[in-house]
């Protein structure tokens, strides 16, 4: 296994290095005093993973391009009831329920040591296929017992505020006065207010007002970055349980730049996510909730969001062929706008979709199916057969071709919308998605067919 170093650390009188591979996965290794390094145990490693654990906003830099850092080859490996093993899903469970060592040793003694065998997927882990049970929109969970407060959709923010609206003079006034950001990412707030003030007058401000109290823009090192955000691409990040950006000191910021659509989209996810404390109630405001929860459609759509603001067209964006696809979805909507994005949860945008198409639950498993292309992607250990992919296609061929494809049409007309449909999906995606575009024409064919469009015969 390949693992780039973090850092390192003490913890409980021991010192420890914190590694990284490329799919953000943590692994650790403890550092002895004459500075060689030593496995650790599978109790250690359950509690360094704790330590550890928190769901940072992330916006990755490199987006779908597979980095080449520095690298570690190691076997990750544990100390298991006094035996070095290689690091499974059976080790981790049994270090998970803390059994008894002697079962360990059991298992060990019955099934021998446990080699690693990289294993490929190649099939999928779910059916592609419309439920019989209507996808529930996430709104709001809450509980007086446990003391939390959940809110998905923005028209339940009046439980957890006591004012209804709040003006852009309060806004700026909260982010001229907040020591914790500096002049420039101040003016940047101000203008990331004024474009969403401007473009999207309904869109909610109170989260972001909220956030603006405590917020902190921290302007860091690539090295400090890769350990807050705990990712090899980022580019920044906002940790809601922290209230902070951070975000590379290197750059300045200016409009037109990649670097200014990174911090436009960390602002993106102040506005849209809180996590505060009122009244002895935890108080979280999210777009993901627990009946649709798939980071890859969240974070497009923030990306969208983004860059909808600008003044001038920006097509080159964070999840590239995924705010590609999302891009040509919400255009073809007609129940969804992108303000909706910060009004409503991202099961709102789903079943949006199912409501247009006419399914019951079916989107929600076509943006299942879009992260899992992407992570097809990034992994190595995954090998989907590309055919698998098609009814991302198809839905989205749907959605466009009844739109801007009419029977009037002659099919060298619908051809060409084909050709510009193709154009915008594959804009800026690496060929190693090996995208099959031949098949955009045979849906093309068919939905001719199907509206009484005859394909013309070559001359």
């Amino acid at each position: 296994m390949e693992y780039r170093l973090v850092t390192q650390f003490n913890f409980n009188n021991k010192k420890y290095q914190l590694l990284i591979d490329r799919k953000n996965k943590l692994f650790f290794l403890e550092v002895n005093p004459d500075n060689s390094f030593s496995y650790i145990t599978d109790k250690e490693l359950i509690m360094l993973h704790n330590l550890f654990r928190r769901v940072p906003h992330v916006m990755y830099f490199a987006k779908d391009k597979k980095s080449t850092p520095k690298i570690l080859r190691i076997i990750p490996k544990v100390i298991a009831g006094g035996v070095l093993v290689p690091l499974t899903l059976v080790v981790l469970l049994n270090a998970c329920n803390q059994f008894h060592s002697v079962y360990l040793d059991n298992y060990y003694e019955k099934h021998g040591s446990v080699q690693e065998e990289i294993q490929i997927d190649r099939d999928l882990s779910f059916e592609v296929v419309d439920s019989s049970e209507p996808l529930t929109i996430d709104t709001i969970i809450e509980s007086e017992w446990l003391g939390y407060l959940n809110i998905y959709d923005m028209q339940y923010l009046d439980k957890a505020l006591d004012y209804q609206s709040v003006t852009i003079d309060q806004i700026n006034d909260r982010i001229t006065n907040n020591p914790k950001i500096s002049e420039r990412f101040k003016a940047l707030l101000k203008e990331y207010v004024q474009m969403v003030h401007q473009k999207y007058p309904n869109a909610e401000l109170r989260v972001l007002y909220e956030n603006l109290a405590t917020l902190e823009v921290v302007e860091c090192t690539k090295n400090e970055l890769l350990l807050a955000s705990l990712s090899t691409d980022s580019a920044g990040c906002y940790i809601r349980t922290e209230n902070k950006i951070y975000v590379l000191e290197e750059y300045e910021y200016k409009k037109g730049t990649w670097e200014y659509q990174v911090i436009m989209h960390e602002f993106g996810h102040a506005l849209r996510t809180g996590y505060w404390q009122k009244n002895d109630k935890q108080i979280r405001v999210q777009s993901q909730g627990s009946n649709f929860n798939i980071t890859t459609t969240e974070e497009a759509l923030n990306s969208l969001f983004t860059v909808s603001l600008f003044d001038y067209e920006e097509k080159d964006i964070a999840y590239q062929l995924q705010s590609n696809y999302y891009s040509i979805i919400v255009e073809c909507l007609d129940n969804y706008t992108l303000e909706d994005y910060v009004n409503h949860s991202t099961s709102y945008f789903i079943k949006a979709i199912d409501e247009q198409l006419g399914y019951t639950n079916y989107a929600s498993v076509i943006a299942q199916l879009i992260e899992t292309q992407r992570n097809d992607f990034l992994s190595d250990r995954m090998e989907i057969s590309q055919d698998q992919y098609r009814p991302i296609y198809e839905v989205i061929c749907e959605l466009f071709f009844t739109k801007y494809i009419t029977p009037d049409m002659s099919y060298e007309e619908a051809k060409i919308c084909t050709n510009i449909l193709v154009e915008r999906i594959l804009y800026d995606v690496p060929v190693e998605y090996n995208i099959e575009t031949s098949y955009f024409y045979d849906l093309l064919n068919e939905y001719c067919l199907e509206i009484g469009i005859a394909k013309e015969l070559s001359k």
